[in-house]
C-alpha cells in the first residue's frame, strides 16, 4: 500500500485545476452576459450579470467537486480491490504450500520414528519425535501470532490509522431491558 502522498498531490493538483476551470468558464459566462444585455440596451447589466456569474460559480465548483470525489472513491476502491486479490493469491499459495510441507514432515517424522526406533525403542521414539513436532508448532505459531498483530488495515485518505478495535457494523452488543425475574432463583 502506498503512503498516499502522491495521491493527495494529485487531488491538489485537480483541486486547483477545477477551481482555475471555473473561474474561467464564470469569465467567460461574464463577457456573454454583459454583450447579451449590452445588446439588449440594458442600462445596469452588472447586478443581473453578477447574480448570474455566482449562479454559474457555485454550480461549477459543486459539479467539478463531485467529480472529483467520486474519482477519489473509485480509485481507493481500486486500490483495496488489487490488494484484496493480491493477499488471496498469496494465500492461496500459502495453502498449497502448508499441504506440501505438511506432507513432507509427515513423512520425515515417520523416518525419524523408525530410525530412532531401531535404537531406543519405537515407544521412546514416538515420544522423541511428537515433541519435536510440540516445539517446532509452539515456535510456528508464536512468530504467526506475532507477523498477525504487525498487519494494518487499509489506510484512510487523511493517513489516520483504522480504528483499534472497532466493532464491525451490525454487531454491537444489544443488552436486554426488562428487569430479572424474581422468581428465578440463582444458586450460589
Amino acid at each position: 500500500m502506498s503512503d498516499g502522498k502522491p495521491a493527495r498531490r494529485a487531488a491538489a493538483a485537480a483541486l486547483g485545476g477545477i477551481v482555475s476551470g471555473v473561474g474561467q468558464s464564470v469569465s467567460d459566462r461574464v463577457r456573454q452576459e454583459l454583450a447579451a444585455a449590452r445588446a439588449e440596451g440594458d442600462a445596469a447589466p452588472a447586478a443581473r450579470v453578477g447574480a448570474a456569474a455566482l449562479g454559474g460559480l457555485v454550480g461549477g465548483l459543486g459539479q467539478n467537486v463531485s467529480d472529483l470525489v467520486r474519482d477519489e472513491v473509485r480509485a481507493a476502491r481500486s486500490e483495496i480491490t488489487d490488494s484484496a486479490k493480491q493477499a488471496a493469491r498469496g494465500v492461496g499459495l500459502l495453502g498449497g504450500a502448508a499441504a506440501a510441507g505438511n506432507t513432507a514432515v509427515l513423512f520425515t517424522g515417520i523416518a525419524l520414528w523408525r530410525g530412532l526406533g531401531n535404537r531406543i525403542g519405537y515407544a521412546r521414539s514416538a515420544v522423541v519425535v511428537a515433541a519435536l513436532a510440540g516445539g517446532a508448532a509452539v515456535l510456528l505459531a508464536q512468530n504467526g501470532r506475532d507477523e498477525l498483530a504487525r498487519v494494518r488495515g487499509a489506510r484512510r485518505q487523511d493517513g489516520a490509522p483504522p480504528a483499534e478495535n472497532a466493532p464491525a457494523p451490525g454487531s454491537e452488543i444489544v443488552r436486554p431491558t426488562a428487569p430479572p425475574d424474581p422468581d428465578l432463583e440463582i444458586p450460589t
